[in-house]
């Protein structure tokens, strides 16, 4: 059965930025290795004054995402979604529908929260070592 993880980005920090490819390709990479889905809840600040063309972000990768993309305005998350990991910059605030999160101050912090999201899901994802039950429910 494959494992199917959101991952949460807020998207107008590296689009259209040096750093998009490099982190593409790490969420894909993190698909294959692990043999994963990642759902890409992706948000755009809607204060910003940034120009973003989600047209062409989504022709450049519409190859590399597997299984759905979702962009919305704002960092806010409705109270009946789930977000396995978020990756967010530093002054967004805690959201109680999170399970994991990993905060950023600088851009080029992003790929060292991807390396966390890789070592949590690797931990959560794989198979444990089942253990035999110890009876304690023996006649004396």
């Amino acid at each position: 059965m494959t494992r199917v993880l959101k991952l949460r980005l807020k998207l107008d920090d590296f689009i259209d930025t040096d750093f998009e490819s490099v982190i593409m390709n790490k969420i894909k990479k993190t698909e294959d290795e692990l043999r994963i889905k990642i759902i890409l809840y992706l948000w755009i600040d809607d204060t910003s004054d940034k120009k973003i063309n989600l047209k062409d972000f989504f022709e450049r990768w519409e190859k590399t995402l597997s299984v759905k993309t979702v962009v919305k305005n704002g960092p806010h998350i409705k109270p009946n979604e789930f977000i396995f990991f978020d990756i967010a910059p530093h002054e967004i605030n805690y959201d109680s529908n999170i399970r994991f999160r990993s905060k950023y101050k600088f851009l080029e912090q992003i790929e060292t929260c991807l390396d966390n999201f890789y070592d949590v899901t690797k931990f959560t994802t794989s198979d444990k070592n089942q253990k035999p039950q110890k009876r304690n429910d023996y006649a004396d």
